[in-house]
């Protein structure tokens, strides 16, 4: 199973966290309400009474009740007995309730009427003609409590809302949150793919965390530049100053060799030193060459020619040499296959292929150049060498890099470094397929930039 980005995991916790909160709030609230409702209902029964009073009065000897006494207010029902007695003088008691229940003075009590249950109130007012009566406060509770219940649904209704809220809120701010990352990761990968370690990150206006880890990457890709420029001037300066002491031994060995007093041994020693000398020298163009193009220095001539013609120069002489070592070399090429590059650089690409596969393909064995052009123009060179390992085929472009050096020692490791900068210059892309003792597959890949024009 794949494993959650970073985002969707920060995302998952704030909702679980977020979750827990909300239902231990909620509980904890709710729990809370439930008794704060009964406090409150009682309260509000007692001031509801002690209001009451204030609306009985005596006027001419006979007990008066203010139109207000018989409002229902908050639920609250009032209503006036005559002292002790239980007749009714005055207002209004629930449907249902029992109208002889005894009076408890000044106790709220919890009565069951039917399926309703209320609080009763008993409470003693004195007249100013000293006249004593009893008002009585009724409230049902269950009201109190639907009005809870219903709030309760409405607070399970919006759960769900609420934890799609929260869902949404963690993904913005996780986002939000990783989003410089993001940014650096982005930069990172077009400065890799771009291969240009002059481009920097430059991450601003976030946070110091994320600066400071930008600032790294930063000062890391400035040492790292400074460290391929140094490599690319020393190999640059090392090819330049062997140049001249492979040119005098050239030279040397050349003049040596014109004697007529050297016995055979001497001579086979000056021809091993001018054969080891020349491969030296060509080492050295090669390494001059690849410095040069890496600093920019470099000047590509391209131009339209005709690839199908060129591949088969190539391929004729190939066959020559193949047929010295008892290696087929066969060509399929399609023709007329034009091409906008530079010619030269397309002839040393080809010519180093073919040599590579010349080199580690074994007596009667084959190699085949394909040139074709569909939606794209490819070139194909397909051997039956001794093929390669798969860990072996991530290092075949690095400089100085041998399949197997023990089998050949007139290779300098340079040639496939030089044909992936030949491609990567056309904007190519090269695809190789290997397996070992089967041999291996080189399959180029450019654009047909003539057909685009």
């Amino acid at each position: 199973m794949k494993r959650l980005s970073l985002k969707w995991r920060l995302v998952i916790l704030h909702t679980i966290v977020m979750t827990l909160v909300m239902v231990f709030v909620l509980t904890l609230l709710f729990s809370i309400s439930s008794k704060e409702i009964s406090a409150n209902v009682k309260s509000e029964l007692q001031d509801r009474v002690s209001e009451s009073f204030d609306y009985i009065s005596i006027k001419n000897g006979a007990v008066i009740f203010d139109k207000d006494f018989l409002e229902i207010k908050d639920g609250i029902y009032l209503s006036a007995y005559d002292g002790d007695d239980l007749d009714l003088l005055y207002g209004k008691i629930p449907y249902g309730f029992h109208y002889d229940l005894g009076f408890l003075k000044d106790d709220i009590r919890e009565i069951k009427a039917g399926d309703v249950n209320y609080y009763v109130l008993d409470s003693d007012v004195i007249l100013s003609d000293g006249q004593k009566l009893t008002v009585r406060g009724i409230v049902s509770i269950d009201a109190a409590q639907r009005e809870y219940a219903l709030t309760l649904r409405i607070a399970l209704i919006l759960l769900p809302l609420l934890f799609f809220l929260t869902i949404v809120s963690g993904y913005i701010l996780s986002k939000r949150a990783l989003d410089p990352v993001e940014k650096i990761i982005k930069k990172t990968d077009d400065i890799r793919r771009e291969k240009d370690l002059s481009k920097r990150i430059n991450l601003e206006n976030t946070s110091e965390e994320i600066s400071r880890l930008a600032n790294t990457f930063d000062s890391l890709l400035a040492d790292v530049e400074k460290g391929f420029e140094r490599e690319k001037r020393f190999s640059s300066d090392v090819a330049h100053e062997l140049r001249t002491p492979i040119t005098v031994i050239k030279m040397a060995c050349d003049d040596l060799l014109k004697r007529d007093d050297l016995d055979q041994d001497m001579k086979e020693d000056l021809e091993t030193i001018k054969r080891k000398n020349d491969q030296m020298a060509k080492m050295i163009e090669k390494l001059l060459l690849l410095a040069r193009a890496e600093q920019g220095r470099y000047k590509l001539h391209k131009h339209d020619f005709d690839l199908s013609k060129l591949a088969m120069i190539i391929g004729e002489e190939f066959k020559v040499l193949g047929k010295e070592r008892g290696i087929e070399v066969v060509t399929l090429i399609t023709p007329a296959v034009r091409m906008y590059g530079d010619e030269d650089l397309l002839e040393r690409l080809l010519s180093n292929v073919l040599d590579n596969a010349l080199k580690y393909t074994r007596s009667s064995g084959k190699i085949i150049l394909k040139i074709d052009r569909d939606k794209d123009i490819k070139i194909e060179v397909v051997d039956t060498g001794i093929g390669m390992e798969k860990s072996q085929l991530e290092k075949i472009f690095d400089r100085f890099y041998q399949v197997d050096s023990s089998r050949n020692d007139s290779g300098s490791g340079l040639g496939l470094s030089f044909v992936k900068w030949i491609t990567d210059v056309h904007g190519g892309k090269i695809d190789v397929q290997s397996e070992k003792n089967k041999g291996t597959t080189f399959t180029f890949t450019f654009k047909d930039q003539i057909a685009e024009k």
